[in-house]
């Protein structure tokens, strides 16, 4: 694994070990657009965002995926925005609509599922799969190691 500097919630590692994905997971109830995109700026400000190809923003309602290819912007917009209801109902179906994760909660479902959709054959039927195919994401993080709580 590559040394870190930043610390990141989870890094999704390519099979050479240098970071495809870098997460962030911020429950706040009603993760909006603009809130998650004024998050994502604050890191890029910091350098964190631009350290690998793809950025992930992440609440147990929401999800924002930003390609960082593409030498993004302070204040770009995501190329795909998902529920994450379906998410935290496969994995945790005993949580109600009005119940909230606590941090690692969150972190670990969110391992988790990017871990599966690393090695498992992700339905692109289903929501936020089918959100993601258009943008290369799955793709990109096909066989790759998933780490939480980690310095990136």
């Amino acid at each position: 694994m590559s040394p870190f500097l930043i610390s990141t919630d989870v890094v999704v590692l390519t099979p050479r070990g240098d970071p495809i994905a870098l997460v962030e997971t911020k429950n706040r109830e009603d993760l909006s657009r603009e809130v998650a995109m004024i998050l994502r700026r604050n890191l890029v400000a910091h350098g964190l965002a631009k350290r690998a190809p793809y950025f992930l923003l992440v609440s147990q309602d929401r999800g924002f995926l930003w390609d960082e290819r593409s030498g993004g912007k302070l204040l770009a917009a995501p190329v795909a925005e998902f529920s994450m209801v379906p998410v935290i109902q496969r994995y945790l179906p005993q949580v109600g609509p009005e119940d909230r994760l606590r941090g690692a909660q969150l972190d670990l479902v969110v391992a988790q599922w990017l871990n599966d959709l690393a090695f498992g054959e992700p339905d692109p039927r289903g929501e936020p799969e089918r959100s993601l195919v258009p943008t290369g994401f799955l793709t990109g993080i096909r066989g790759g190691t998933v780490h939480a709580d980690v310095a990136a």
